[in-house]
């Protein structure tokens, strides 16, 4: 008997042995086999190798795997904070920011004693009841162009402080409640401060605002 090794031609796992009851002629190429072990070793070759395949990468290199995260109510996204016009708690629209301008140059004119831009300002039917049922401290547009002229015409040395509270439009018609702080003096007398609310009521007229009352 003579063992052989086949370790060619045929790739396996392992090394087959097999033994011949006839003597081999070992200068012979080829060798052949019974066909059942023909058909062992064609069943135990190792298949093909698989074809390449083109692999498309889409996330970045960067990417990772999101983290799984249990399923929640979604919250809605925060309000950016509010933002208020300087020197007043009043939402900075352009609507608001035309009617402070408006008052500012009505603070400053009487910062200025101007009392021709004041005027200019106040609607032809302005009237100021005072606050009260009196109606002997009322005042109407001819009583306006009085006290301007007269006592307010004596005034010297004005600070005038105004922080705007809120304005409510009514149509045509806007309210501005705003505190003050008002300081001034009268020739030989000492400075006196008046601090106060109050509500100024403006008129539209055209593009540009009138004071109906509250000056």
């Amino acid at each position: 008997m003579v063992e052989v090794t086949l370790l060619a031609h045929i790739r396996l796992p392992f090394p087959l042995h097999v033994r011949y009851s006839r003597p081999i002629d070992m200068r012979r190429s080829t060798l052949h086999l019974p066909s059942l072990f023909a058909l062992l070793l064609s069943s135990c070759a190792a298949p093909p190798p698989p074809a390449p395949v083109d692999v498309v990468v889409l996330a970045s290199r960067h990417a990772q795997a999101a983290p799984e995260v249990e399923d929640s109510p979604r919250q809605p996204a925060p309000l950016p904070p509010a933002r208020f016009i300087p020197s007043s708690d009043v939402p900075d629209t352009p609507e608001n920011a035309a009617v402070i301008a408006f008052c500012e140059r009505y603070r400053k004119a009487v910062e200025e004693k101007n009392v021709d831009l004041l005027l200019s300002m106040a609607a032809p039917d302005y009237y100021e009841d005072g606050g009260n049922v009196d109606p002997s401290d009322d005042v109407d547009a001819q009583g306006l162009v009085s006290y301007l002229r007269t006592s307010f015409g004596n005034a010297q040395e004005i600070r005038y402080e105004i922080h705007y509270l809120r304005i409510v439009r009514k149509k045509d018609v806007i309210h501005v409640d705003y505190s003050y702080t008002a300081t001034y003096r009268f020739a030989g007398a000492q400075p006196k401060t008046i601090s106060d609310d109050n509500q100024m009521v403006l008129v539209l007229a055209g593009d540009n605002f009138l004071i109906q009352s509250g000056m």
